[in-house]
């Protein structure tokens, strides 16, 4: 039995050593080459950096879908503040009346009381309908814009041959970047060359 032991053991043994032995004779083939900085002077990198921000205050289009979006909450805006008046001068009324007493009835005040308060209901209604579809044109301007921005990024890169593209904006992950990366003067420039807005 301990001669069985011996043999395993010297077997292992032997084993481990001659596997040390490769190794090391490989170590110094296998070990990584280290690039000095110099070396990365002159190498360019297939990436680029857009900085959106940027991008979306200076593209043509997308100041153009904010425009039709102001528009549109401010029309909203509007109606609501308007009905929202005659709502209040009608109810100003109605106090007026009551304090005065020239309702004929109990039942013609709660009558016009009850009315005023179905037209407040409706307004709050309209209100909450208006947020939303503001909202719905929100989110689908927003994809239109999405949707011109990587078109035009898909065009714009036929030639430059980018492997990434990355957004350079507030509450983004890229924290530094060589300057010469940055094509975002570039992008903008494209895109609002190949815009032609609606009417001219």
């Amino acid at each position: 039995m301990k001669k069985v032991y011996l043999l395993v053991g010297g077997v292992l043994f032997s084993t481990i050593m001659l596997f040390n032995q490769c190794t090391s004779d490989n170590s110094s083939s296998n070990k990584p080459v280290v690039a000095s900085p110099e070396s990365f002077k002159d190498l360019r990198l297939p990436i680029a950096i857009v900085n959106v921000d940027s991008l979306l205050d200076r593209y043509a289009y997308a100041k153009d879908l904010s425009e039709t979006l102001l528009r549109k909450q401010e029309g909203s805006r509007a109606t609501i503040n308007q009905k929202a008046r005659e709502l209040r001068s009608e109810m100003e009324e109605f106090q007026r009346k009551i304090d005065n007493n020239a309702f004929l009835s109990r039942d013609r005040a709660q009558q016009e009381n009850d009315r005023l308060l179905r037209k407040q209901q409706e307004l709050q209604q309209l209100d909450e309908r208006m947020t939303q579809d503001f909202i719905a044109e929100q989110q689908k301007l927003n994809q239109m814009l999405r949707d011109s921005i990587d078109s035009s990024i898909d065009k714009f890169n036929k030639d430059r041959k980018y492997h990434l593209i990355l957004s350079n904006s507030s509450g983004d992950n890229v924290l530094y970047y060589e300057p010469s990366y940055d094509i975002t003067t570039e992008l903008i420039d494209f895109m609002n060359a190949r815009y032609s807005p609606a009417g001219k």
